[in-house]
């Protein structure tokens, strides 16, 4: 969630989702040097914040926000530092392979000043949120020596996940996990229960296409209900979430945020608007109709071939996902079901022999099917489906159903 630049992003989300986008939710910043950055000591009182910086709308990779952790000392205006997950750097050997394989491992924490974190966010137009945390100076100090080892060149790097280990939720597990035995954060319930799928959906309103391709790229595991702290992957949640949290501790229970400062920015970014003509539904419904006038007028061989070709390379990419790369719930994906590489046999349908005009019937009739099939898996809610995807698998269906249709008379009547 830290700031990516645009080309790196539209590559990413060509390769890795579809065309469109998989986990944006990751990003990069350039690492910064450290040598001058001052560790933590054992003297002096510090305070320990959790930094959550506001949704843009500027672009897709900036739509979810980004967390982070601040350490300031109450006594040395200058030992002031943010600590940052979900780092990465381009120039790492291999980097953009593995990023699309999903072996995030190059990810590590990076420690920066304060002064720079926020002058950087407000420059990108989004306010800044601090959680000031009620910790005994014991677990301060925890946290801080956790850091301090951390950052260090042989400890820094770790397997990113954008759902499940990612800026937000390091910051998190650290205060977790550094409190005394027995004391444990007890979350808020939450009115509605909701999944990965509908929770990152949220935030896309103005982004349908790189929701379209987040839909299409996530499995069936998106729409396991999250749990609360699962939540706490998206910064707004984690805002919402932990300003009503509690620590219980053997004596009694005291609120885990003790003070909530808001950094306004003073260049707020412009509200985009969003174009109802830009809406994937619209332009698939087009797709659709287009499609039934041509099979009617019997003018949709070619057009049967190109849209065949263009399901099967988006089958590919999903394929790669599902089967091939490691990131998270990709797998199982029904939407495999209409997208696959197997599309590409519709070409038999250009044969002049009977073997291959037999190949093309097969495959059309096993496509009708498994269209048919994934209906019934989005109608029983085996995996969430959209109305563009819908109208996709439909336009496929029909183009199959026209197929075997005008063949099966061309064939009687000879």
């Amino acid at each position: 969630m830290v700031r990516m630049n645009a080309l790196w992003a539209r590559l990413t989300l060509l390769i890795a989702s579809l065309c469109i986008a998989l986990s944006s939710t990751a990003s990069a910043q350039e690492p910064l040097s450290t040598d001058s950055l001052i560790g933590a000591t054992a003297d002096g009182y510090h305070r320990i914040s959790i930094l959550l910086c506001t949704p843009s709308q500027a672009d897709a990779y900036t739509i979810y926000g980004h967390a982070a952790m601040r350490v300031r000392s109450l006594e040395d205006l200058e030992d002031d530092y943010v600590y940052n997950y979900g780092v990465f750097d381009f120039d790492q050997p291999g980097f953009y392979t593995k990023f699309i394989k999903g072996e995030t491992d190059g990810y590590f924490v990076q420690q920066e000043p304060w002064d720079y974190f926020l002058y950087r966010y407000h420059a990108y137009g989004q306010n800044i949120y601090e959680l000031e945390l009620d910790l005994s100076p014991e677990q301060e100090e925890a946290i801080r020596s956790y850091l301090a080892w951390n950052i260090k060149e042989e400890n820094k790097y770790y397997l990113y996940n954008f759902a499940f280990d990612n800026c937000a939720t390091r910051p998190y597990s650290i205060v977790k996990q550094t409190l005394p035995k027995g004391w444990r954060i007890e979350l808020p319930q939450v009115a509605k229960e909701e999944s990965l799928r509908s929770l990152i959906d949220a935030y896309a309103d103005y982004h349908p296409w790189y929701r379209l391709g987040t839909q299409l790229a996530l499995g069936a595991p998106a729409d396991t209900i999250m749990t609360v702290e699962d939540r706490l992957f998206l910064p707004m949640e984690m805002d919402r979430l932990l300003q009503q949290a509690t620590i219980v501790s053997p004596t009694g229970t005291k609120p885990l945020v003790s003070n909530r400062i808001v950094y306004d920015t003073p260049t707020p970014a412009p509200q985009p608007v969003a174009h109802w003509w830009l809406e994937p539904v619209l332009w698939m419904s087009l797709l659709l109709v287009v499609s039934g006038v041509l099979c009617y007028l019997r003018r949709s061989r070619y057009w049967t071939l190109l849209w065949m070709t263009g399901y099967a390379c988006a089958g590919c990419i999903l394929s790669f996902l599902t089967f091939v790369s490691i990131h998270p719930c990709t797998d199982p994906n029904y939407n495999l079901l209409v997208f696959h590489p197997l599309l590409l046999l519709a070409w038999f349908a250009l044969g002049r022999g009977g073997k291959a005009q037999s190949i093309a019937r097969y495959f059309h009739s096993a496509n009708a099917l498994a269209v048919a099939l994934y209906l019934i898996l989005v109608a029983c809610a085996v995996q969430t489906s959209s109305l563009p995807i819908i109208l996709l698998a439909l336009n496929s269906a029909l183009l199959s159903v026209a197929y075997l249709t005008y063949s099966k008379r061309f064939t009687q009547r000879r």
